[in-house]
């Protein structure tokens, strides 16, 4: 990593924003910002950034989903550190947790449908941060 960038764990995305902008001398940053959940996390990363550049601003914020149940899917993101995930349970979440059968139509479930409107990406674990970087 070079010496700009920075892994920050709490505080307020508007006075992260100011700080960044002043530490760096720049105006058009952009921050990246890993959630496990979609409402708080994902979703506020994306209002956020638009609030920003309704009001002018330069700086924007990229939601990047972190989605433990993307490795049911793909094992390999495991990297051999199992995920210990609940078991799967068909009863309450159906045949996948990203995709819904309905009168034989396969659809992405809201969840889904929503994530890909505002994440930037999507990775099962945050150290898989890896494969976004190639």
């Amino acid at each position: 990593m070079d010496k700009g960038n920075k892994v920050v764990l709490e505080g307020s995305s508007a006075i992260l924003t100011e700080y960044y902008q002043r530490k760096l001398s720049r105006e058009d940053i952009k921050i990246a910002y890993f959630g496990d959940a979609y409402m708080t996390d994902i979703h506020a990363t994306h209002q956020f950034s638009q609030k920003l550049k309704s009001h002018g601003n330069k700086a924007s914020w990229e939601g990047i989903a972190v989605i433990e149940e993307l490795s049911a899917e793909d094992r390999s993101f495991e990297e051999g550190v199992s995920a210990r995930l609940v078991p799967h349970n068909e009863k309450i979440w159906g045949k996948s947790y990203f995709y819904d059968d309905f009168e034989g139509k396969v659809t992405r479930n809201f969840f889904v449908s929503e994530m890909d409107k505002v994440a930037r990406y999507a990775v099962p674990f945050v150290k898989n941060i890896k494969y976004l970087l190639r």
